[in-house]
């Protein structure tokens, strides 16, 4: 395997993760080893590392692997409110407030872990 583009993402449970991305984001599940789930879309791989995992274990800068931090996967999106408003009504919860920046607009909701997830309209 040489050439790939890939995200790990740090969760405390990997398959309401799992199912969180496959269900909101159009994701499909590629590999799943217990500890670590791959996921893939448009040829790019969220992987889904739960606390049995080798990335769950080892700390980085002795930092140790928690979820809920502010690296974030982001989705672009066609139109941001009717996406959020979606997610809204399915028991999915914004963490941030929405943002209007002269590239576009943004609001982050988060997945089960607490890992935000930006929602990215883009301006024109």
């Amino acid at each position: 395997g040489g050439a790939m583009l890939a995200m790990r993402l740090i969760v405390d449970r990997v398959q309401p993760g799992v199912e969180f991305y496959l269900r909101h984001f159009g994701f499909t599940l590629k590999e799943d080893w217990g500890p670590v789930a791959v996921l893939e879309r448009d040829g790019f791989e969220l992987w889904i590392s739960g606390p049995e995992s080798s990335a769950g274990r080892v700390a980085i800068n002795r930092v140790a692997p928690e979820p809920g931090g502010s690296n974030r996967l982001v989705i672009g999106v066609s139109d941001l409110a009717k996406t959020l408003a979606d997610l809204t009504a399915a028991g999915v919860a914004a963490c941030s407030e929405r943002v209007d920046g002269p590239a576009g607009s943004w609001i982050a909701v988060a997945d089960p872990a607490g890992n935000p997830v930006e929602l990215f309209e883009a301006k024109g």
